[in-house]
């Protein structure tokens, strides 16, 4: 058995496919030269996720108090980051302009949702390209001030994204890269008022945010990232989600959904 249709590359296998020689990050079409009869299944984070919290749960309900670390837990506060990057990859590849900004979009915006989250600025950003036969191409722009909102970010590179865009090339992923990054504030007036612009968007962002912690991480987001959100990510196998996502309970959506592990499998 083998974990990650989803990227295309195993992520976790069986001690039998091991033995097989199948190796983390081998390809799939790899694996099923070496293991016809293999099992390939979709990663499921979120329910391994949801049985590792009870997991630690139960060990540390019979660890006593005075219990001895294999490893040094590590309490100090969080570093904050020097850059955050965000990657995505789509299949097929694909030679449309608005689709390929929109998945762009997608990566600023989830960029820019941590930058907020760690209340971190960046005053410098990467975009790149990637084309179905891995060739990055990107630029690397300055912006007019520190900033953690799509909307600044995403002004500031249209221009590049329309010089790196080649309508003969097949992209198969869009990534973007957060620099120089400093402490959010916006206090400071200044005589264009663009300190007032940016209170504005900082309060309306903590509303935003308010709603995604709600109802989902993209339960809004802009216009700019809409042809992303309504097309699936991957197509074909790729494409196929785990099985507890197909089985939605009551009032459940696709982004939403109780913290319940659910066995989907046969005991025989």
């Amino acid at each position: 058995m083998v974990t990650g249709k989803e990227r295309g590359i195993a992520a976790s296998m069986s001690y039998e496919a091991k033995a097989r020689g199948v190796t983390r990050g081998m390809r799939l079409a790899d694996i099923r030269k070496r293991c016809p009869d293999a099992v390939i299944l979709p990663s499921d984070y979120e329910t391994y996720s949801l049985l590792s919290t009870r997991f630690f749960a139960i060990v540390r309900r019979y660890t006593p108090d005075n219990g001895t670390f294999v490893f040094e837990l590590a309490t100090e506060e969080h570093t904050p980051s020097y850059s955050i990057q965000k990657v995505k990859t789509f299949t097929p590849p694909s030679q449309d302009k608005a689709f390929v900004w929109a998945q762009l979009a997608t990566n600023v915006e989830n960029a820019c949702i941590k930058a907020r989250k760690y209340k971190l600025a960046a005053q410098r950003v990467v975009i790149f390209l990637r084309t179905q036969h891995f060739r990055d191409v990107g630029h690397e722009v300055d912006l007019s001030g520190p900033t953690h909102f799509p909307n600044d970010i995403l002004r500031a590179v249209m221009p590049i994204f329309e010089d790196l865009f080649d309508p003969s090339a097949p992209y198969r992923a869009t990534g973007v890269i957060l620099l120089k990054l400093s402490e959010a504030s916006y206090g400071q007036v200044d005589l264009f008022g663009e300190a007032i612009r940016m209170q504005r968007l900082s309060n309306l962002y903590e509303s935003v945010d308010t709603l995604r912690e709600k109802y989902g991480k993209h339960a809004v987001f802009l216009g700019a990232s809409f042809l992303a959100h309504t097309h699936a990510q991957h197509d074909g196998e790729r494409g196929q989600v785990p099985e507890r996502q197909r089985q939605l309970l009551p009032d459940e959506t696709a982004r939403k959904r109780l913290g319940i592990p659910m066995f989907m499998g046969e005991v025989r």
